[in-house]
């Protein structure tokens, strides 16, 4: 009959690796969880907005050296600014003419 082979305690390495992987899934499943959470996704919007509305770009803004290269040329993050900007404007002209069509429906029940 042979002994059981006994499992050697992992290597200080081995036990890092394996914590890592924990992190990671925790991260991933926190990130799944947030993604699909319509309260979060409100939250992100919201702060994405409020950094157009003060004038900086999101999430960051082109240093001065691109500027002097590219005079002529908007860059990346100019380019983001901007689509981010007119897709808040947007979103807030969908809620007021959704908020005027409902209290235009709601006043010609009222005429009825």
């Amino acid at each position: 009959m042979t002994a059981p082979t006994e499992h050697p305690d992992p290597t200080p390495s081995q036990r890092w690796a394996a914590e890592q992987q924990n992190w990671q899934q925790l991260l991933l499943s926190y990130a799944d969880a947030s993604a699909q959470d319509e309260q979060f996704l409100t939250h992100i919007g919201n702060a994405m907005r409020g950094s157009l509305l003060a004038g900086k770009p999101y999430p960051g803004t082109a240093s001065d050296a691109k500027k002097d290269q590219r005079d002529d040329t908007m860059s990346n993050d100019e380019v983001v600014f901007a689509l981010r900007r007119l897709e808040g404007q947007v979103s807030d002209l969908i809620r007021t003419v959704d908020v005027l069509i409902k209290s235009g429906t709601a006043s010609q029940r009222e005429v009825n």
